[in-house]
């Protein structure tokens, strides 16, 4: 039994003794170490001899930072109130900080009272050192993310918003807590909350393209924003939520306006200077001409039958009056028909299909009901439109025939210009190639409207104008 017992003692002291952590066991209240395993020399850095040689060693080598901590931690111990486990720094004999983490457990007689302690010290050098520069790393992170000019935010897999920063706080002008844990739907409008969701959908099979949204501050003003996404996908490939930054483009999109609006009052100041023009040429040109020409027609009466050279020369002037008086009403038209004001849109159109048809020998049909009347915005936007269209096809779309319609869908007036030629190049038309595409675009952005254009090759061109029908 006794060799049964000194082999089991010689397993159990090879075991503590192959073991990384220091193994102790210390006498209270004299405070000597009755034992300490050899990993005392990698966990401290001294030998075990040394903490033989003056059990006050273990005191001479702790940090002075935490001096008063373990003075205060070995009081308690001294009452029987021991803390099971405490961190503290020493010095190695190098000049080094080393972290240790100790755990004790009390040894004590049969009156409950306080004979000794016993437990492991392990160095937690590395693991401090890398706890602190994560630390260190995420107050760099939240100081960047706090002093960034554009907001910044992470939902959670349920889209609640976990964390902002204080740019995207000010931006909604409600606080972080008036934000955290609460979903963006909170802060959009119906329209901007179904755009969210789609984006949503997107982000959880790994989409992050740009899309934008517009919130709705905490005093009701809207601001415009430009969302960047990113899903955070855990080790797993499970998706578990995702962060944004959010960049104010309220400034942007008022520029935007301005330049609509100044866009918009040039055009308008063209289409009054076409329209005076246009009233020049008709009343005082056009005026003119015909003035001239019942003078020659007087003229001739009075030489008739002296001369038929000189009548033969009548001929040629009152031809060339007529050819000047053509042009006229073909330019003055061009800049502003007088029917548009008079007759309305629809007969303009009807007007400007033939006119067009008989300069190009291309077979243009126009299809138009009366439409109520409506603005002159309106009317001159879709008027220029079909101008601009039908020029195209001219130029361009090498087709035999075209058709113009116009007509009332719901609330929504639908103007329709279509042809058969060889279509349009795409890159043409995402570029504004020339054809005056840009140009029809703008047109109907100022009257709210929107222009489609569907075109395949060989197969035509297909534009459609659509815009409220508002009065005049």
């Amino acid at each position: 039994a006794e060799e049964a017992l000194r082999e089991s003692e010689e397993r159990f002291r090879s075991l503590v003794e192959g073991l990384n952590e220091v193994v102790y066991r210390m006498d209270i209240p004299q405070g000597t170490f009755e034992y300490l395993s050899p990993a005392v020399l990698d966990v401290f850095g001294y030998s075990v001899q040394e903490f033989a040689d003056d059990p006050t060693w273990i005191r001479k080598i702790i940090h002075p930072d935490f001096a008063e901590y373990m003075n205060q931690n070995w009081e308690d111990a001294l009452i029987g109130k021991l803390n099971p486990t405490f961190e503290y720094k020493i010095t190695d004999p190098d000049g080094n900080e080393r972290w240790i983490l100790q755990s004790n457990n009390g040894i004590f007689d049969s009156q409950g009272k306080i004979m000794g302690v016993e437990g492991l010290c392990r160095d937690i050098t590395n693991r401090k050192e890398a706890q602190q520069a994560l630390v260190e790393s995420e107050e760099r992170n939240r100081t960047l993310l706090e002093t960034m000019n554009e907001g910044f935010g992470i939902l959670d897999n349920n889209n609640l918003f976990t964390y902002v920063n204080d740019r995207f706080s000010e931006m909604l002008g409600r606080s972080q807590g008036e934000i955290n844990g609460h979903p963006p739907e909170d802060f959009l409008d119906e329209e901007n909350q179904k755009q969210f969701k789609e984006q949503i959908k997107k982000r959880k099979t790994g989409g992050n393209t740009q899309y934008e949204l517009t919130f709705t501050r905490k005093d009701g003003r809207v601001i415009p924003t430009i969302i960047s996404p990113q899903p955070i996908i855990n080790a797993a490939g499970d998706h578990e939520g995702s962060f944004a930054v959010i960049t104010d483009i309220s400034e942007r999109v008022e520029n935007e306006k301005n330049i609509k609006l100044l866009s918009h009052r040039m055009v308008m100041a063209q289409e009054k200077e076409r329209r005076n023009i246009s009233s020049l040429l008709h009343d005082h040109t056009g005026q003119s001409l015909t003035a001239l020409k019942i003078s020659l027609n007087l003229l001739e009466e009075k030489v008739r039958g002296t001369s038929s050279e000189l009548e033969d020369e009548f001929q040629v002037v009152n031809q060339h009056i007529d050819l000047a008086q053509a042009n006229l009403g073909s330019i003055s038209s061009d800049l502003r028909p007088a029917s548009l004001d008079t007759l309305g849109l629809s007969v303009t159109l009807e007007g400007l299909c033939e006119d067009f048809s008989k300069r190009s020998g291309i077979k243009i049909k126009y299809k138009g009901k009366l439409v109520d009347e409506i603005s002159e915005q309106i009317k001159i936007s879709l008027f220029r439109v079909t101008q601009e269209a039908l020029i195209n096809i001219i130029e361009h779309a090498e087709a035999q025939e075209a058709q113009v319609s116009l007509k009332k869908v719901d609330q929504n007036i639908q103007l329709i210009i279509s042809d058969n030629g060889i279509g349009l190049n795409i890159d043409q038309i995402d570029t504004h190639n020339g054809l005056g595409i840009l140009g029809m675009r703008e047109r109907m952005e100022m009257i709210d409207g929107s222009l489609e254009i569907r075109t395949s090759f060989s197969e035509g061109t297909t534009i459609i104008a659509t815009c409220p029908n508002l009065p005049g």
